[in-house]
């Protein structure tokens, strides 16, 4: 089986999508008129020509150990949120308005887990993924989520929305060899008749309007970013000027999408700061949205710090601004990443080599850091570490 679908086949995803939507079909129509502010609910930016009007979004697990690099298809996300899930290791969850955009194969697919289920549930995006943790299985059954649940594990599932990599199985283990693509999930809707049909929805930041230029933020001069997720796991990220995104390295290589060669670039990059631990079992990581917290927002080769809330399960995600006023943050149009980030590791996340705490008076600090400051002190790694800070 070749490993990159054609152009064609490419442009036979709507039909095939539509197909698989049943007497919903006609809800993917383009409207008869647009109206005058047109955005893209997960980027804000205007959307295109082949919009798929009417379809739901489509989250994808993607395995990021190192032995799974280079992943495909993960390019053409609109959101892709980085969370460590046990070990140490990360996972992606890739979000596409329009799957369309991947190119072809996605992934390696991976099994589901809760902290990053948790940040897409409001938006109600069809999940596609092999397996799952026991919190995400539980949280998925709460939601009531088999209509909108594409899980390649049975076997019977995997047959028919999933594809192995045979010569890559040759010299990794299966894990990192399973992919799916916009037409096997449109195989996978049709074949359990899936609810890949919803009702617009509004955008899940308070973006800017495409109509206006993009801000620059309250910070100038973020060229690098440094996150470390634990030990062993990091990424970084260095501001193109030119393009006017940020481009992603993992353990200091470029981090790029085998189908177009291209290195992931964001426009937005949103580094959320709370306590991880981990479930009962001592080995999956454990992150509790329900009190919110702290983090930094980067743009336009600027920065800011921000506030965060989110609460229970079906709540979404607000970026706020670092004062208590529960004012949302705007963010600039285009694809963000998302990073949930250990407390215990906040002493290694630098913009341009300096931790941004770092020998700063609390009189100069903002509400938002003189909180994550005195989290940062109060959390079990880093009550020694930061006993100096205020």
């Amino acid at each position: 089986m070749n490993r990159f679908f054609t152009r064609f086949a490419c442009c036979l995803l709507a039909c095939c999508l539509l197909a698989g939507c049943g007497k919903e079909a006609e809800s993917s129509a383009r409207p008869a008129v647009l109206p005058e502010y047109n955005p893209n609910p997960l980027t804000g930016l205007e959307k295109d020509a082949g919009y798929p009007y009417g379809q739901r979004p489509i989250a994808v697990m993607v395995n990021n150990i190192s032995d799974s690099l280079p992943q495909s298809g993960i390019g053409g996300a609109d959101l892709i949120y980085e969370i460590v899930t046990e070990g140490g290791i990360t996972r992606f969850l890739a979000v596409y308005s329009d799957i369309s955009k991947a190119g072809g194969y996605i992934g390696p697919v991976r099994s589901a887990r809760d902290q990053h289920l948790q940040l897409v549930l409001p938006f109600s995006p069809l999940m596609v993924h092999i397996g799952s943790s026991n919190t995400a299985s539980d949280l998925l059954e709460t939601y009531h989520y088999s209509d909108k649940d594409l899980d390649g594990n049975p076997s019977t599932v995997r047959d028919v929305a999933f594809w192995l990599d045979e010569e890559r199985h040759e010299s990794r283990l299966i894990e990192h060899c399973w992919y799916t693509s916009p037409q096997l999930i449109s195989a996978g809707i049709e074949k359990y008749k899936l609810s890949a049909s919803c009702e617009e929805y509004d955008p899940i930041f308070h973006f800017r309007s495409y109509k206006e230029a993009p801000r620059s933020l309250a910070i100038s001069g973020a060229e690098n970013l440094h996150l470390q997720f634990s030990s062993t796991y990091y990424s970084d990220f260095s501001y193109d000027a030119v393009s006017g995104l940020y481009q992603k390295s993992q353990q200091g290589e470029p981090q790029i999408d085998a189908l177009t060669g291209q290195q992931l670039s964001f426009t937005n990059l949103i580094v959320l700061f709370t306590e991880i631990t981990t479930q009962p079992n001592g080995v999956l990581s454990k992150v509790d949205y329900r009190y919110g917290g702290v983090g930094y927002c980067f743009s336009n080769g600027s920065y800011e710090p921000i506030r965060w809330a989110k609460g229970s399960p079906e709540d979404p995600l607000k970026i706020l601004t670092p004062g208590n006023e529960e004012k949302e943050v705007e963010l600039n149009c285009g694809k963000s990443y998302i990073a949930v980030v250990g407390l215990d590791q906040f002493l290694n996340f630098t913009i341009n080599g300096t931790n941004p705490l770092s020998g700063q008076p609390a009189e100069d600090l903002t509400p938002a850091e003189q909180e994550l400051a005195e989290s940062v002190s109060q959390s079990s790694a880093g009550s020694n570490t930061l006993s100096s800070k205020p």
